[in-house]
């Protein structure tokens, strides 16, 4: 049997990830459709895939049915949590792909006197970037954005108190953009730095939100998920991913 764009779109359409924790795994199938639509080469649904493309997609199926199950814990909250917690999201852009993941940060009692800082995965998403038009600027721009809308969507979904959010991005150059008050943007910049805003206006409705952090890119735990190159182990129990770099458990 060959594979077709239809078989393809409808197994990466089919797999229910509405959290984002498979996000850094996922996107492997997703930047393989994307070749399927290129513009020098756009398939019909029915057209059998060129022998190229059959052998990539033969491949990331069969490693995609020999996938090892990935546990994630259920709570965002662990037992003993005390206090508030804080929100903390990170955002990044490729030429590939765009994504975002937040974590929640708390303070756990060990004992009388003990604590310890415990962090856990709440959200995470990756989208592919446009077939053409795309630059690393945007890439990271559309990613800060997409990180506003998700945080705006958890802080107001989550029953727990929340003492403050925090926001970074590796992307310097749209930071500088937040904090521009004078002079224009292009129309592509403006529209989203708009959007920026006024969804952290909406989170300060709700909680204490700091400006738009910067974070090196190697420390940026959002990488994971716009490389394409994730393995089940960099996802697991354990991993940065499902726990948040280990920074964010030192003080601040």
């Amino acid at each position: 049997m060959k594979i077709t764009k239809r078989m393809a779109l409808s197994f990466v359409n089919g797999q229910y990830d509405p959290l984002g924790l498979l996000a850094p795994v996922s996107l492997k199938l997703k930047l393989l459709l994307k070749q399927l639509y290129r513009p020098e080469r756009s398939y019909e649904w029915d057209e059998p895939l060129e022998e190229t493309q059959q052998q990539l997609w033969v491949k990331s199926l069969e490693e995609a049915a020999k996938m090892e199950e990935v546990e994630f814990l259920r709570s965002v909250r662990p037992p003993h949590a005390k206090g508030e917690a804080w929100l903390v999201g990170f955002g990044d852009g490729s030429m590939d792909a765009y994504g975002a993941a937040i974590y929640a940060r708390w303070e756990v009692q060990e004992g009388k006197n003990d604590t310890r800082v415990e962090v856990r995965l709440v959200l995470g998403k990756s989208r592919v970037t446009p077939q053409s038009g795309t630059t690393p600027p945007r890439a990271e721009a559309q990613a800060a954005v997409v990180l506003s809308r998700l945080m705006l969507t958890v802080v107001k979904a989550v029953r727990f108190p929340v003492e403050r959010i925090i926001l970074a991005s590796d992307s310097e150059a749209f930071i500088a953009a937040t904090e521009k008050s004078t002079g224009t943007l292009g129309p592509y910049l403006t529209s989203r730095v708009s959007e920026f805003h006024l969804n952290l206006e909406d989170m300060r409705k709700k909680t204490f939100v700091e400006p738009l952090q910067h974070v090196p890119g190697t420390y940026n735990i959002a990488d994971l998920a716009t490389r394409g190159q994730a393995t089940n182990q960099e996802i697991a129990r354990g991993s940065e991913w499902q726990h948040g770099p280990e920074y964010l458990k030192q003080p601040r």
